[in-house]
């Protein structure tokens, strides 16, 4: 098998990861006391804690946060993983009940597994990843074999994500 079909995986992940942190910089330019929660809350905070914008940074500004908090706060930061990603949104999304069921859906887990396998094991897949998914087809030292139905999958969660997000916007602080 090509690697093309693992590529895809790890790109309808990545299309993921920049839809949601874009999302979430423009919730942030657009209300900057989302920030307050998301440094406060539990459990979001813990992704937050310890950087602070460096005088520079605000400078470049004009000293005024009021359109540019989402910027400044995913500056050197992005929501890369589904555990973040989760964590986020119980505290910015906590009534958008769809976002949260597709947040905790196995496909789209599955999916954040497959990508991790490409990404960082060139596609081979490990016991840590058989481990962790139960993914009987898989065979420890060998590429990840991916189908159709598997890349069909990753469009659909890709689908469901961006749906349910759109669907909770605007977020209120």
């Amino acid at each position: 098998m090509s690697t093309g079909p693992r590529q895809t995986l790890a790109s309808v992940w990545g299309a993921i990861e920049l839809f949601i942190n874009d999302v979430l910089i423009a919730s942030l330019n657009q209300a900057p006391a989302l920030a307050g929660l998301l440094i406060s809350k539990a459990p979001a905070k813990r992704h937050f804690q310890g950087r602070s914008p460096t005088m520079e940074t605000l400078a470049d500004r004009g000293f005024d946060l009021s359109r540019s908090m989402g910027d400044i706060l995913f500056s050197d930061r992005t929501i890369a993983s589904l555990e973040a990603m989760r964590d986020v949104f119980a505290v910015l999304a906590g009534s958008n009940h769809d976002l949260h069921c597709v947040l905790n859906e196995d496909a789209l887990w599955l999916l954040w597994q497959r990508r991790h396998v490409v990404v960082h094991r060139g596609g081979i897949v490990d016991r840590v990843y058989c481990e962790r998914t139960g993914d009987r087809r898989q065979i420890i030292g060998q590429p990840l074999a991916v189908s159709s139905s598997d890349v069909n999958s990753a469009f659909g969660s890709a689908r469901r994500v961006a749906t349910a997000l759109l669907s909770g916007i605007p977020f209120s602080p």
